[in-house]
């Protein structure tokens, strides 16, 4: 997650005509650890989402600290424990082009969600190929990604535009130097050192992400 997408999905949580009795579930949360470098998750969705007195259940494909459920959500047995709980709303963040089926997933993730709950989907627009394990190249507008959420309606969109390449880079001086140290060794983890030399297209190119809101009809 980039700052203005954090700040973007901030605002739109608490814009949701919800009660304080609202259970999300966070798909793809990461662990507690990951998120320390992305302290802005914490400063704005999180804050936000406690702001407005929801529970959440932050869930993700493995087990570590900060997760409170994990799985497969195509395994069967996995899918039934969360439709079992039933939710409000949904945080899939930066999740969708990291997965084989992109189709399956979303249709799955649109039966977690009670009629009139909402679905917050963020996912990359314009930014780098970043495996995690895999990226699957998923890089649509708000109107294709509506097509992957047919069961429900499009709120709110936006194509967020953050900073560049650089510009981060300027911020952090040793970040800058192991970057550029990284691209003279290719031959050591080639798909890593790929995965750094694509990012030099954005050194003067805004990042830019697709950020939607669904309402479950």
């Amino acid at each position: 997650m980039l700052p203005s997408e954090a700040k973007w999905l901030e605002d739109q949580i608490l814009g949701l005509e919800l009660d304080s009795d609202t259970t999300v579930l966070n798909f793809g949360c990461q662990t507690s650890e990951a998120l320390k470098r992305q302290p802005f998750i914490r400063d704005h969705v999180i804050a936000a989402t406690m702001r407005r007195g929801w529970s959440i259940l932050n869930f993700d494909l493995h087990s570590g600290e900060g997760v409170d459920a994990w799985g497969d959500i195509c395994q069967d047995y996995v899918f039934s424990d969360l439709l079992r709980r039933r939710f409000n709303v949904l945080y899939v963040f930066n999740v969708l082009e990291h997965v084989f089926n992109l189709d399956q997933i979303c249709s799955r993730l649109q039966k977690l969600v009670s009629a009139g709950g909402y679905i917050l989907v963020s996912v990359p627009y314009n930014f780098p190929l970043h495996n995690d394990p895999i990226d699957n190249g998923f890089r649509p507008t708000p109107s294709q990604l509506r097509t992957h959420f047919e069961d429900c309606i499009l709120q709110r969109a936006a194509i967020v535009v953050d900073r560049t390449w650089g510009d981060y880079l300027k911020e952090d001086p040793r970040a800058t130097f192991i970057y550029f140290a990284r691209l003279l060794f290719p031959m050591y983890r080639p798909r890593n050192w790929w995965t750094q030399v694509v990012k030099l297209a954005y050194l003067n190119r805004s990042f830019k992400i697709t950020c939607c809101v669904f309402q479950k009809l």
